[in-house]
């Protein structure tokens, strides 16, 4: 009878143990689960942190590249348009003793197929030859070397074909004086100006038509 009860006080004895261990265990685990869940939520954050950081760059970047590529092109275009204007300049200003100078900075802006439809090289070689040779000659192209001209006023209109083409249409009047006198002209301009794969912008094509009298 004492041997039995000395069993039972025993096993409840180490039933206890075990409620107690299973306790600390469960309490330790419950702790160790909350500091896990703590440690989690705090990196989550960190993680969610540097991600909105990213997409916030991210945007940014991509707002700064269109800002940079429409600046890009407005750059590019306005640079057109500065060919276009000196173009313009370059067409009607002349004067004979400088015909040379101005071919080589229509060469600079323009294709030499343009450029030979505004000053031939065979001008170029008859005037010097009419300027050190034999002043008298009459029979070379534009033998008036007190001939110039000088732009009066133009309007210049654009038609963008695409960022790297557009198209230009002028009115320009200028005035020519020479032997025979002065006078006005005035012509219309068509012209392309084209930006190459290498960043040249020149003047590819080009046409004129004189004003009605």
């Amino acid at each position: 009878m004492k041997i039995k009860k000395l069993y039972l006080q025993i096993a409840s004895a180490v039933l206890l143990f075990c409620l107690v261990i299973s306790s600390v265990t469960l309490i330790k685990n419950k702790q160790e689960s909350k500091n896990i869940q703590q440690r989690y939520s705090v990196e989550m954050k960190k993680i969610k942190e540097e991600n909105d950081k990213l997409v916030t760059n991210n945007e940014q970047l991509k707002l700064d590249a269109v800002e940079k590529n429409n600046n890009s092109s407005k750059n590019q275009d306005a640079k057109m348009d500065q060919v276009a204007y000196k173009f313009i300049n370059l067409y009607a200003t002349y004067t004979t003793k400088n015909v040379a100078q101005k071919r080589s900075d229509l060469l600079k802006i323009a294709t030499e197929t343009v450029v030979n439809k505004i000053v031939p090289e065979q001008q170029v070689k008859d005037i010097e030859s009419q300027m050190t040779t034999n002043k008298k000659d009459k029979n070379v192209y534009s033998s008036d070397l007190t001939f110039e001209s000088r732009l009066l006023n133009s309007k210049v209109y654009k038609s963008s074909v695409s960022g790297k083409s557009n198209d230009y249409f002028a009115i320009v009047e200028y005035e020519v004086a020479g032997a025979s006198g002065k006078s006005k002209q005035k012509v219309m301009l068509e012209y392309k100006i084209d930006t190459s794969s290498d960043g040249k912008i020149s003047v590819t094509d080009f046409d004129y038509h004189t004003e009605a009298n």
